[in-house]
């Protein structure tokens, strides 16, 4: 019978790989929603966060119609939406924390909310903004 187990060791260094080809990847600013406390001089809450530069693999849902997009749409991603991938032990906070729809992806001054999160295999997320 076939274990995942059995062929994770070479897909993890396939995607070491990928992810160490500046041919394919970008750095980017990974903005991390830290907080929000009152500031009495600005009579409202001020949300803080903290930076980190992240490697990525930028993509996008581009599909066409009448093809898989149905699968993608099923979990959520549209045709035409910026996707990031980044490997887990990069994204500096927990895949599972719901703080991450607080977070940013800072991209060329550009800067993008994250609408979803998608872990894969436990080896590297799918960002979408």
């Amino acid at each position: 019978m076939f274990s995942y187990s059995q062929i994770e060791e070479r897909i993890l260094k396939v995607l070491d790989v990928l992810f160490n080809d500046s041919n394919l990847t970008d750095t980017v600013i990974y903005r991390k929603f830290a907080g929000a406390s009152f500031d009495p001089a600005q009579g409202k809450n001020v949300e803080t966060y903290e930076d980190y530069e992240v490697v990525v693999i930028k993509g996008r849902v581009m599909l066409e119609a009448k093809k898989s997009t149905s699968v993608l749409n099923a979990i959520g991603f549209d045709v035409g939406e910026k996707i990031y991938y980044i490997k887990k032990d990069e994204l500096p906070r927990d895949i599972y924390d719901k703080e991450i729809l607080k977070d940013y992806i800072i991209d060329h001054n550009e800067e993008y909310i994250i609408k979803k999160a998608l872990p894969v295999r436990n080896m590297f997320v799918v960002l979408q903004v």
